[in-house]
């Protein structure tokens, strides 16, 4: 058989046969007709997957979804923080409105001049209890009847002899000697300044009408 026509490579020079145009170093060296190169293959351009696009739009409900929560948190702030400041300006207005009040009740009993009052109530009602709290905190005279029929007695004023006449006959004070004996005492320049409590008197409408008609205001 003839044997093959032997080739040089023209790259590396190495002789090869007609039935293996390449060289060992890979150059190809092959004869090729001249002629126009062939195109490359054109690769055709994708979009995302439908994977690809499930998770992009699940990503964008969590960012929507953590957006939304956040906005709502710093709503519920605002509010929290609005409804403290409005407690706090209405507990503020509360307690400017309870001092102009105790202010105006102070300059209001200050005008109108000592307490002149009375108490009155039946056994067990706490009387003498108020009318310890009553002296002790606006500082007026205590005055009973008794108190008043012995201190008319001591001082041999007039109604106090005849209270005591009316008392040692009949053991009792009438009503129109009690009334004297109050008038004088009450009138006294420094109990009418220093004001006064009267205790158990009067405790009839008579008794009442009679305190208005010797000029005891109360």
């Amino acid at each position: 058989e003839a044997q093959p026509t032997p080739f040089r490579c023209r790259s590396t020079n190495q002789r090869r046969s007609k039935q293996s145009r390449a060289c060992s170093m890979g150059c190809g060296a092959s004869k090729k007709k001249d002629g126009p190169a062939e195109p490359e293959p054109v690769k055709e351009e994708t979009g995302p997957s439908e994977e690809e696009l499930a998770k992009k739009a699940a990503e964008e409900a969590a960012q929507k979804e953590a957006a939304e929560k956040q906005a709502a948190l710093e709503a519920e702030k605002q509010k929290e923080a609005e409804e403290k400041k409005k407690a706090e300006e209405e507990e503020r207005r509360k307690q400017e409105e309870a001092e102009a009040e105790a202010r105006a009740k102070a300059e209001a009993e200050k005008n109108r001049g000592p307490l002149t009052c009375v108490i009155s109530g039946p056994p067990g009602s706490i009387k003498g209890k108020l009318s310890e709290h009553i002296v002790k905190n606006r500082g007026v005279k205590h005055v009973s009847t008794g108190e008043a029929f012995r201190d008319a007695v001591k001082k041999q004023t007039a109604a106090g002899l005849r209270a005591k006449d009316a008392h040692k006959a009949t053991g009792q004070v009438p009503d129109e000697l009690h009334l004297e004996i109050l008038k004088e005492l009450l009138s006294n320049e420094a109990v009418a300044k220093q004001g006064w409590l009267l205790d158990g008197f009067p405790k009839t409408f008579e008794q009442a009408a009679g305190l208005e008609a010797a000029g005891i205001e109360l």
